[in-house]
Formats: C-alpha cells, structure tokens, sequence
C-alpha cells in the first residue's frame, strides 16, 4: 500500500502486487484532505491520519482491502495533524498543534483508539502561518515533522515546534508524556530533518542547516538533554538540494547492521548513501534519470530487500509515484559485500 496526496490535498491509496504492478486505486473525497506519514497498523488494518478541511479535526482512516477504499473509522478533536506512527504496544502517536495554546500536541492512542494520554509543549510564538502553510502545501518546502517511539527505553520522540523554534524532543512514555530533553533548531533554519533509533541512545540524524546538509550515522542523544542543533557533528553532502528531504532506514545483513540515507540531488536524482555501524560511507548509489527524481519514503520488504518510494515528474512538470525495488543482492552490493 501507498499513500500520498492527490489533486486538491485529497488523500490517495495505491496498491501494487509483490512485484509492484498496479491492483487499484482509491482518493478520498471531500472534506479529506492532507494525510501524514506514515501509514498505520491498528488492529491488523491499515489506517492513516488525515484532516477535515472544514473542522481542520484529525481524521482517523481505515483502509478496506476488500472494498478497494478507505473511510473514516474515528474523529478526533485535535486540529491540524502533523504526523503519527505506531507505538510498541498496538497504539499509535498523533502530533499536532493547538492554536489556542500556542503549543505542539501529541496524543497517545491505544489498540483500541481511546485516547490514553494528550500533552502540549510551548512553542510561546504564534506559528500558524507556517502550519497553514505545511498542512495545505502553500510553501515551495514541506518542514520535516514527525513522531515515534525510542524503543525500550520508556519515551516517544517528535521532531516539531517547541520553545519558540524548530527542534527535536524526548517525552516519557508516562501517562503525562512528561517534558524531557531537546535537540534546540533554530527557528526554521538549523532543525533536525529526519532521525532513526539505531541502538539504545545510538541515533542516525540528517539535519538542515540554514544551506546546508549534514549527516550522521551514529550519534550518542542524552534523552534528558538539552543541546544546539548546530552543535551536533556532521558530515557535509554538497550533492543534495538545500535543505533536501531524507528517509533513514536501518538493515541487517550477515548479522551486521547497516543504515541507508536516501536524499535528492541537484542532478534530480534520488541518492542512496550506505553507512557501517561505525558511521563509515561504504557506498552510494543513484536512481533515475531523464525526469527528476525525489525521494518519498524507504521500507523494508520480506525478502530482505528494500522498497524506495518517491515522485517522478515526466515532461518535468506532472507528478507520478514511483517505486524502485532493491533485492537483497542489491543491498549486498549497495554495502559493499
């Protein structure tokens, strides 16, 4: 399954088969509009998030294999979502933002869609000119938020808006979701713009910084830190586009761990970057060619592969979802075995 957004923000589902060749299709009619990452698995059914274009409420959606469509399984009263994931434990993470408090929002939601735990954490400015312009695509950039779980260490994570800037934080998986550390951006400028849990307190992080992309494969995070984003080490990669998108996914082959970047370049090609444990590049590889190329998301597939989703534009200008597959030779070669 696929989602992405259609003409008029309306959310779209696409199936492929196991060798990606198309089964169906299905867009959402009004008043959906503006579905966030990532898909979710609730109860063993494929859901996401969206927004009703007239309340501006989240828009719980299930997806229906059998039915080839998607309807609204649970409203929930918390205006301008911004990004969910699934938790450990069945549930799934809801970040938005609450304007009249001025505050970034984020609700926990168990299996069985109570909603077990709301927090807001102080943005103290006003920052709804640049929500509006995220959740209706108004801007020429899409700002990287997201949200996940620090597995087994007892705390969620949300890259958004806190304390006046852009930044990346740590909450307890308590029933508060208590207030921890900080990775500070600086407004919009110098933000962390994609993060993945490697091992323990060991993170991969991509940060933007002003026209700049930095890189890191492994980095120790204190979650009850609190530190400048432009402080953190990186490797510059002058190839991406200013303040290029990036997907981290971590594989393991041959029982070792690896992490691939993915990104876009200033040739409109979509760059895989392949890092060791140690934080070692052992290769690159580059995808498409004649129409640009960006990339979307990275999975996983059950063979030991990997699935790249991204935008093609053909004649430059029309947008097309596309789908490039990596078996696990691939990858084997990608790493250099």
């Amino acid at each position: 399954l696929i989602l992405a957004v259609a003409a008029e923000l309306r959310p779209y589902i696409l199936k492929t088969n196991a060798t990606g060749d198309f089964e169906w299709d299905f867009k959402a009619d009004a008043p959906y509009i503006s579905p966030v990452p990532n898909l979710l698995n609730v109860n063993g059914a494929p859901h996401f998030v969206c927004m009703n274009e007239t309340s501006l409420d989240s828009e719980l959606m299930r997806v229906s294999l059998v039915n080839e469509s998607a309807e609204p399984e649970l409203t929930i009263p918390r205006i301008y979502p911004l990004a969910a994931n699934n938790t450990s434990d069945g549930g799934f993470l809801l970040l938005s933002y609450n304007r009249n408090n001025l505050a970034s929002s984020l609700s926990k939601f168990s299996s069985g869609l109570n909603e077990a735990s709301n927090s807001n954490y102080d943005v103290l400015i006003d920052v709804e000119p640049e929500i509006v312009d995220h959740v209706f695509r108004l801007g020429q950039r899409q700002l990287p938020f997201f949200v996940g779980e620090v597995e087994g260490l007892g705390a969620y994570y949300f890259n958004g808006f806190r304390n006046f800037n852009f930044s990346f934080g740590f909450v307890g998986a308590d029933p508060d979701l208590t207030e921890r550390g900080i990775v500070n951006g600086i407004k919009t400028d110098e933000i962390v713009s994609a993060a993945m849990q490697i091992s323990n307190l060991n993170f991969a992080l991509a940060r933007q910084s002003f026209l700049e992309n930095l890189l890191n494969p492994s980095i120790a995070l204190d979650l009850d830190g609190d530190i400048a984003s432009d402080n953190l080490v990186g490797s510059t990669f002058p190839e991406l586009t200013t303040k290029a998108p990036v997907a981290i996914r971590k594989v393991t082959i041959d029982d070792a761990d690896y992490t691939i970047y993915a990104s876009n370049t200033k040739s409109s090609q979509i760059i895989l970057l392949a890092f060791d444990a140690a934080g070692k590049l052992l290769g690159t590889n580059y995808l498409g060619r004649n129409n640009p190329f960006e990339i979307s998301t990275m999975l996983p597939t059950s063979d030991g592969g990997m699935a790249i989703l991204g935008t093609t534009f053909t004649v430059g200008r029309f947008p097309r979802i596309i789908l490039f597959k990596f078996s696990p030779d691939e990858l084997r070669e990608l790493v250099g075995l």
